[in-house]
């Protein structure tokens, strides 16, 4: 019984570390990061209104602008994380293909990469979340 307790232990930790080296696993969980600070966010804006509007030095009122402006920031973030993304993906397969195929791997491993391109989908994420 032990030894079986054992095997379950390791596959469960070894199904983990390939899970976190697996290149999406930072840019999902920034997604979810990005979905629960909309929740935060509508919660606090639908129980505290009056404290809001109390602290800020502008009146939010305007629906449709507010949506154009969210709209924007969508459309741009989601713009510049597919051009910056293709380039650079671009630029690693023509110098992998003249270096070495590992240049690519470490590219996708990158966790500054994973990171910002994490931070890239949040901000897309919340912003549509935000716009309905």
């Amino acid at each position: 019984m032990s030894s079986l307790i054992s095997k379950f232990k390791n596959y469960v930790l070894r199904s983990l570390a390939e899970i976190r080296s697996n290149y999406w696993f930072v840019p999902l969980t920034y997604l979810g990061g990005g979905t629960l600070l909309f929740i935060f966010s509508a919660w606090i804006d639908v129980t505290h209104s009056d404290l809001i509007s109390a602290f800020l030095p502008f009146k939010l009122t305007d629906v449709e602008a507010t949506r154009i402006f969210l709209s924007t920031i969508a459309g741009s973030t989601i713009t510049v994380a597919g051009v910056i993304f293709s380039i650079t993906i671009l630029a690693s397969i023509h110098a992998s293909s003249q270096i070495g195929p590992r240049l690519l791997s470490g590219f996708m491993e990158d966790r500054a990469n994973q990171k910002c391109l994490g931070i890239y989908i949040a901000t897309f994420t919340h912003c549509i979340l935000a716009i309905n």
